[in-house]
């Protein structure tokens, strides 16, 4: 799993993360079945619990990281995923302002 977890805002406080597995819309179909190099029998590369485990590796040093399973064909939990990250970030926002008076 390739990730880059050294992303900050300008001011280093309140940037949010969440973790999103894309393409569940391909699971058990014969279009994934081919699988690649690293990939389950339904072509997943990262499984869930290595995701999961993942999320709670860089806890300490991003925080909770929520992860989502997606498919951009069709849309699923791509809404949550973004409202997830909305809300965290204002709520981090809110946070760092209530903290500087």
């Amino acid at each position: 799993m390739k990730t880059t977890t050294n992303a900050e805002d300008s001011q280093g406080k309140f940037a949010a993360f969440v973790l999103v597995g894309n393409k569940i819309d391909l699971r058990g179909s014969s279009a994934s079945s081919s699988g690649g190099e690293g990939s389950d029998s339904h072509g997943q590369r990262v499984s869930k619990e290595a995701a999961l485990a993942w999320c709670n590796q860089h806890e300490r040093q991003l925080g909770k990281v929520p992860y989502f399973e997606t498919s951009a064909s069709t849309a699923e939990n791509v809404d949550a995923a973004f409202l997830c990250l909305v809300k965290e970030t204002l709520r981090r926002y809110d946070d760092l302002a209530s903290s500087q008076g």
